[in-house]
């Protein structure tokens, strides 16, 4: 599996470089084009600066270049339009479908942390809560009963809500699994990142309401929804959606 991995590392990357080489011949190209054309006005603008192209066959020569260039444009043109164009839609539809699917899984928890909280568990209030600090702040606030919002939410948890988060979870791990098979990404950290979560989300998932599965549960779902992380502390964005948008 290790080896498959390197591999398509070694893919991506080779195939990075590859598309920098095509965009510096696809230049290139286009130079000769316009310096061979059978209009002079390249090679005179050219010879205006004293570089002037000089052969005893000029026509000849500047056929066969044209010829040349303008066949290496239109490959490379059909190969962006026919197959890296297609290779990016792809990606950037799985990238938006993924994001989709991560917003309405946090969406669908909200929900029940409004529930078993007592708070106003209206759309607009879910939605609000996808922002970090909204979140952080809205359940770090005193209920009155010596207890934030977060800890009514922990209290309140069941079995038949434990059970509801854990198939929301297994879910969203699926979803991680088939995204991270689907998507090419270059950059190791981000996909380190996702992967990270994606273990994690495995590893939480739970319908045992012990009390230190449930306090390991509510690190998890406090890092994911309030941003917290313990090498960078509380973030202001959602560190997965910022992670979907780089790759």
């Amino acid at each position: 599996m290790l080896i498959l991995s390197d591999f398509r590392t070694l893919v991506r990357k080779v195939t990075r470089v590859l598309h920098a080489w095509l965009l510096a011949l696809f230049i290139a190209a286009l130079f000769v084009m316009a310096v061979s054309a059978s209009d002079p006005i390249a090679r005179d603008t050219l010879c205006a600066i004293n570089l002037c192209f000089r052969s005893k066959h000029p026509s000849f020569w500047n056929s066969l270049f044209y010829s040349l260039a303008s066949g290496g444009v239109l490959s490379i043109l059909f190969y962006w339009l026919l197959v890296a164009l297609p290779r990016y839609k792809k990606r950037a539809r799985m990238k938006r479908i993924f994001a989709d699917q991560y917003r309405s899984f946090k969406l669908q928890c909200i929900d029940i942390f409004l529930v078993l909280s007592r708070s106003p568990s209206d759309h607009e209030t879910a939605s609000r809560m996808l922002n970090p600090v909204e979140f952080r702040t809205f359940f770090n606030e005193d209920t009155g009963d010596n207890q934030s919002r977060w800890h009514r939410f922990l209290n309140g948890l069941n079995s038949y809500y434990l059970d509801a988060l854990a198939r929301k979870m297994e879910h969203l791990r699926d979803e991680f699994r088939i995204f991270l098979l689907a998507v090419e990404a270059d950059d190791p950290e981000l996909v380190g990142l996702l992967k990270r979560f994606s273990e994690a989300t495995s590893y939480h998932v739970t319908r045992s309401d012990d009390y230190d599965e449930v306090k390991s549960l509510s690190g998890y779902f406090w890092e994911l929804f309030a941003g917290w992380s313990f090498a960078m502390g509380y973030r202001d964005d959602d560190m997965i959606l910022d992670a979907i948008s780089r790759i």
